[in-house]
This record gives structure tokens, sequence and C-alpha cells, in this order.
């Protein structure tokens, strides 16, 4: 036991009796129960809503494999960071800046992005002799 009945360094003037000490741990007991009676503990593969054997964890760099000595059955790394890849041109003339930053919503133009000159970008080709 840890001496709860001494007095805290904190605060001296706190400090737990057996009687409280057993109260406490009581109700820490009835808890336990209570979590398990709410949300009893799942003993068969078939009633999880989402399962993933252990033949079918990807194999990549990031995803180690445990065996019985190891102590662990999986770890997974962070992956590193790769770039995004780029959008076709007709998209990405729509896209306004920073769409490629991550956990940023890309934002569109609403009207087609202008030429310097004034026209839209894709005018020229309508003309008679645009193309």
């Amino acid at each position: 036991m840890l001496g709860y009945s001494r007095r805290s360094e904190k605060h001296p003037h706190l400090s737990a009796s057996a009687t409280d000490r057993d109260k406490i741990k009581r109700i820490f007991r009835f808890l336990q129960e209570l979590h398990h009676v709410k949300s009893p503990p799942v003993v068969d593969l078939a009633l999880y809503e989402w399962k993933l054997s252990y033949d079918a964890v990807p194999r990549y760099a990031s995803v180690q494999r445990g065996d019985a000595g190891s102590g662990f059955i999986i770890k997974v790394a962070r992956p590193n960071e790769s770039q995004c890849p780029r959008p076709s041109v007709a998209i990405e003339k729509w896209l306004k800046a920073d769409w490629e930053q991550f956990g940023v919503e890309p934002e569109f133009y609403q009207r087609r992005p202008e030429r310097r000159d004034g026209e839209p970008a894709a005018a020229s080709r309508w003309r008679p002799g645009g193309w």
C-alpha cells in the first residue's frame, strides 16, 4: 500500500482513513463492474463491426510484425510524407493558391481566371484563327 493515511506534503490538512480508502475502493470497483455491464467485452470475432486478420496487415516498411519473442504484435511507424500529386492543368487553373497544403480544404475560383489582357484564359481558342 502507498501509505494513503500519511498527510500529503502539498496538502498537510488532507488525510484518508482506512474507512475512507475502503469506500473509495468500493466506488471504483462498482464503476468498473458498471462499465462491464454497459459495454461487455466482445469475445466472439464475428460480433466485431470491423476486423483485420494478421495476414491481411499490409507489408510496408513502416509496419513491423512481431513474433513470440519480440514482445509486440504489430508496430506501425509514421510513414514518410510525400508530395501531393499535381492535378491536371485544366483543374489546376481553377484551384486557388495553397491547395497542396495538408489539412487545408482546397478552394476553387467561382469564375475562370482571366489572362493578363482581360480575356478568359481559353477564349483565344474559340476565336477564328485562334487555333
